[in-house]
């Protein structure tokens, strides 16, 4: 087993959430008067870093406090129309029977994500959420930590976005982005990482050795 601790970002992840989040976004950049995203931009910012996204929409630092708790407070009232992505059920199901320790690293709220995954909770070993925009890395430490890793233990975060890569760059661990999330694939050709997960199953190839080859 090539790595015994995985630290999942939710959102974009496990949960297809990303309809959702977009609504979300644009009722927030009304409230707080900063630009919104249409159809238009979606291609450019899919390739673009949490930092280049805010610069873009003009929202200012000391608003993302705020705007990131009332989104929270906004995406767990649409935690009932929000699904996992197909496959990941079973990748979670198999990682825990074997005794792999995960957790999930999210911005999002304990309470929403708990409400999404449902039993699959049980095979949380910590959740470390409401992280900060710029905070992941933080969280991801603490969150090793509560699942019992070492200092020099193998830990794998596993993310959809360049912010996921730059925390776990900064935290010191192994990053793999999923294909099927927020970030377009060629976002991830400047950050550090393992492999590239095309579909869920090759989790299962990464960590356990199963299948296929994953790409690098």
């Amino acid at each position: 087993m090539r790595y015994r601790y995985i630290l999942l970002d939710f959102d974009g992840t496990l949960a297809d959430s990303f309809t959702c989040f977009l609504r979300v976004f644009n009722q927030l950049a009304e409230q707080f008067a900063f630009r919104p995203l249409d159809a238009a931009q979606l291609a450019t910012m899919r390739g673009a870093s949490a930092r280049e996204v805010v610069a873009h929409t003009g929202l200012p630092l000391w608003k993302i406090p705020r705007v990131m708790a009332e989104g929270r407070r906004l995406m767990g009232v649409e935690a009932g129309s929000i699904r996992l992505f197909d496959g990941i059920a079973p990748v979670l199901e198999r990682l825990a029977e074997e005794g792999v320790q995960l957790a999930i690293v999210s911005s999002n709220s304990e309470t929403s994500i708990r409400r999404i995954l449902g039993p699959l909770s049980g095979h949380m070993r910590h959740f470390a959420c409401g992280a900060s925009l710029y905070g992941k890395a933080a969280r991801l430490r603490k969150a090793a930590r509560a699942c019992g890793a070492g200092p020099n233990s193998e830990v794998l975060c596993v993310g959809d976005e360049i912010r996921d890569a730059e925390a776990a760059a900064e935290a010191g661990f192994a990053f793999a982005p999923v294909m099927w999330g927020y970030t377009a694939p060629e976002g991830f050709d400047r950050v550090p990482q393992v492999a590239r997960l095309a579909r869920p199953e090759d989790l299962l190839t990464l960590v356990l050795g199963e299948g296929k080859s994953v790409s690098a």
